[in-house]
Formats: C-alpha cells, structure tokens, sequence
C-alpha cells in the first residue's frame, strides 16, 4: 500500500512513501453475495406484497359487481316471470326481467370474490338459462313454420303452436304424442304433427329448460329472502346489551360475523334443493 505525503510548499516534491498497512480483500465477495441475496429478497417480499395487494383488489372488485347483480335481481326477479308479447303467448320471457342483469352480469370480473355474494350463483345461472331457452324457442318457431308450410301458409298456425306449449308450461308429465289442441290443421297435417318425435322431444326440451329458469328465480329469492332475514336477527341480537369491554364487543362482533356466513350457507342451501328438485344436474 502507498502513501502520499504532500510537501508543505508549492513547488516542493511530492514524497511517496511505503506504508505497512495491507488492505484485506478475503471478505469483498462475500460481503457482495450477502447485499445480493439480501436485496434481493426485500425485492421479492415487495413484490409478493404487491402481488397479494393486487389480486385482493381484484376479488374486491369481483365481489362488489356481484352485489350490484343481486340487488338489480331484487328488483327485476321479485316478480314473475311474463311469457307475452304484445298480449300473445310467448315461448320467452319478457326482455325487461332479463336484458338488465345480462348487462349486470357480463360486468363481473373473472376471478373469485373476496367474499362469498348470497343470491349471485342463482341469478348468474337464471341469466344463462334463459339465454338458453331463446335458443329453443328460436328452433321450434322454426319447426312451427314448417306446419305452415304444409297448409298453404296460413300464418296463425304457429302462434297456435306457441299458445299450446304456454299451456303445456303448466302440465306435468307429458309424453308422446303431446295433446296439440290445433282445429285449424287439416288432418292429415295432424296425422303427421302426432307422429312428429323429434318435434315432442324439443318441446320436452323447451318445457324442462322453461321450468329450470323458474326454479333459478324461486333459488334466487328464497336464498336472498331467507339469509337477510337471518342476517337482521343477528344484527338485532349483537346490538343488545351490548358490552363496554374491547374484548367483549370485539368477540360478539366475530360471533355475529360467523352466524351471517352460517346462515348464508343454509339459505344457499335451501335453495339448491329447489333447483334439485326440477334439475337433479342443475
């Protein structure tokens, strides 16, 4: 190691002279691996923060859009469901039940919320089974056509086959051939609308998809119904005599916390063996 000793007066010359003193360089890279490693992991402890904190906010926000779905059902579900167009029996629902929470729906994110919304797996499912029932009531306006065809076009024939299956809505265990009540069709026609199956089993189709869409709205509002009910009583109940003690308040609170998430549970329940009972799939 070199010393450098300036000269006190301009001009004069600079002594360098050799010191005893060594510099030890066996722990440099050692020291460097250590501010490495250590760096590095308070980097990956703020980004796995940040990562939680991210994901957090996103089930928030999943959360809070399938509120906004159940409190539009609220509104929309709490009536029954109308099948008329313009005064006429109609094979779907009216779109004002179903146009608004398809909106509502379509804006939840992906993802699973932060916590579990009381109601939203009905009304999500209500969504997709009348989207589903448009499709077969699409198929058999079309099938309905074709029996107009075969009598010259006579346009009341399939508003008459729509009148019949509204009213087969609300009979239970059809089979083949289905009690068509059709005195405008020649007989030959009606000779071959009975022998007609695959027309039945798309009819079958439509009516078991129609009353699975009942039964999501009846979910819906029975597991909405019952839970904030259940949910009242336990608020009602913390609130008497409610404790001055930090830890007492704080324990009640956990326990009435507990009670709502049980609660919406068995309405969840209940709910599905509505669904079951129309749908053991469903």
């Amino acid at each position: 190691m070199w010393n450098f000793v300036a000269a006190a007066d301009y001009g004069a010359t600079l002594v360098v002279e050799e010191s005893g003193v060594r510099m030890d360089w066996s722990s440099f890279w050692p020291d460097m691996i250590v501010a490495g490693l250590t760096t590095g992991g308070i980097a990956l402890l703020v980004l796995t923060a940040e990562q939680r904190i991210s994901r957090r906010r996103h089930r928030q926000e999943t959360s809070n859009a399938q509120h906004q779905v159940v409190e539009a059902a609220r509104s929309v579900l709490a009536s029954p469901l109308v099948f008329k167009k313009n005064a006429r029996p109609s094979l779907v629902p009216a779109e004002r039940h179903f146009t608004r929470l398809s909106d509502e729906v379509s804006r939840v994110p992906n993802g699973a919320p932060l916590d579990h919304v009381v109601g939203y797996y009905w009304v999500a499912n209500a969504v997709g089974a009348a989207e589903q029932l448009r499709f077969q009531a699409d198929a058999l306006i079309e099938r309905f056509t074709e029996y107009e065809r075969m009598v010259d076009g006579r346009t009341t024939i399939p508003q008459e086959m729509v009148t019949n299956v509204t009213m087969f809505a609300h009979m239970p265990n059809l089979t083949h051939p289905l009690p068509w009540n059709l005195a405008v069709i020649p007989r030959h026609v009606r000779v071959t609308l009975d022998a007609d199956e695959e027309l039945t089993t798309e009819v079958l189709a439509y009516l078991h998809q129609r009353r699975l869409l009942e039964a999501y709205r009846e979910a819906f509002l029975q597991a909405d119904g019952e839970w904030r009910a259940e949910a009242w009583v336990a608020t009602v109940n913390m609130a008497k005599g409610a404790p001055h003690n930090l830890i007492k308040a704080k324990y009640r609170t956990w326990k009435m916390n507990r009670q709502i998430e049980a609660a919406g549970m068995k309405a969840e329940s209940n709910a599905q063996d509505i669904v079951t009972a129309v749908d053991p799939m469903g």
